[in-house]
């Protein structure tokens, strides 16, 4: 089966990312400029997301999920304080509905 346009460059590139990939030809797939792939490439190594190791003239890629720690732990604490006030709105619409 064939997969739909645009779907494939990046599956392919998601799947040398488990194990390292060499960044100068991870910008072709995805038809980024290299400059471009560059600077998006360091944005994600200063958030932690990407490890780089330079290997000669490549510099290997790698995905490094704990950087993702943070931001799951600050959605969570979110998650947490709405839904107690979703759940009190909840409960003070029920009250005034039962009043009417």
């Amino acid at each position: 089966m064939a997969s739909p346009p645009g779907q494939e460059p990046y599956s392919s590139w998601r799947r040398t990312q488990n194990c390292g990939s060499p960044s100068a030809g991870s910008s072709r797939p995805l038809g980024t400029r290299s400059r471009a792939a560059a600077r998006h490439v360091g944005v994600l190594e200063s958030a932690g997301l990407v490890e780089r190791e330079v290997r000669g003239r490549d510099h290997w890629l790698s995905v490094r999920s704990a950087g993702l720690r943070p931001a799951e732990e600050w959605i969570a604490e979110q998650v947490s304080f709405w839904s107690l006030r979703a759940d009190a709105l909840a409960a003070r619409l029920e009250r005034r509905n039962r009043q009417r």
